[in-house]
């Protein structure tokens, strides 16, 4: 895998249909603030540091924007600044 060849360092998956498979559903934005573990996610860090690569599949509707939205409210909080100063 990419991860265990060191071309990507962290991998979260989140999967919110039911399936056989999966116990629980889970969110993207959820996974954006906690690891599997439930650390907190370094996610923001990296971000600013400029060593992150964010992508994410799925509902372009709306999970999009749910997904864009988790991440200037985290930075908005980790800069302590308005969501909008975040946005820039």
């Amino acid at each position: 895998s990419y991860q265990k060849e060191g071309h990507i360092r962290n991998l979260h998956t989140a999967f919110s249909r039911s399936s056989k498979n999966f116990i629980k559903k889970e969110y993207v934005q959820d996974k954006m603030i906690c690891n599997n573990d439930g650390e907190d996610n370094d996610l923001i860090q990296l971000i600013l540091e400029g060593n992150a690569s964010v992508y994410v599949c799925g509902d372009g509707n709306h999970m999009a924007k749910d997904v864009q939205g988790k991440i200037v409210q985290l930075l908005s909080s980790k800069l302590n600044n308005t969501e909008s100063e975040a946005k820039e």
